[in-house]
């Protein structure tokens, strides 16, 4: 094989690579980056409690420059009558999640794992972790899409649990 062969099945080799690395999809987002709230009925244990509070959590959604995106809850409020003690819910923020874009099933309807990092609650003045951990959930488009997005929680914080659905006040679908 000649040297200018054996140049261009590289040079031929390396532009298919190339091309495919740059046709990977990215994430989109529909209406677009923003600030979105979601709330819902949430069911908190742990810590001597058993509580049942409309949970809102408030953060970004970004894409970022590699494709992913990137959600930032920096409020979130536990509310419900005086009686149940959901004022004595606390949080910390900034929780953080990237979503990879390959991580984005290309049917819509189809749920999308996240893990939130920085995750710190308290119950009754008293932390569920003696750390910041991580927190599975799960976000989905709903069907069809045009119903507001959803996420979903069921784990455990250290010494407590939360399970809970909340719905986007204003719609946000993950898509790719």
């Amino acid at each position: 094989m000649t040297n200018s062969f054996r140049a261009f099945i590289i040079a031929v080799t390396l532009g298919c690579a190339l091309a495919a690395i740059g046709s990977a999809e990215a994430a989109r987002l529909d209406p677009g980056p923003g600030v979105y709230s979601f709330s819902g009925v949430s069911h908190l244990t742990g810590l001597g409690q058993d509580l049942r509070c409309t949970l809102t959590l408030t953060g970004s959604v970004e894409l970022n420059s590699d494709g992913n995106v990137t959600v930032s809850v920096t409020r979130g409020d536990a509310t419900g009558d005086f009686a149940t003690g959901c004022s004595l819910v606390g949080f910390q923020f900034p929780w953080k999640a990237t979503i990879l874009a390959a991580a984005i099933p290309a049917n819509p309807s189809q749920p999308i794992p996240m893990i939130f990092k920085n995750v710190m609650v308290t119950a009754a003045t008293r932390n569920c972790t003696d750390q910041p951990t991580t927190v599975t959930a799960q976000f989905s488009n709903e069907v069809p899409i045009t119903e507001p997005s959803t996420l979903r929680i069921d784990a455990e914080i250290g010494r407590c649990s939360v399970i809970g659905t909340f719905r986007a006040k204003t719609d946000v679908n993950l898509i790719r």
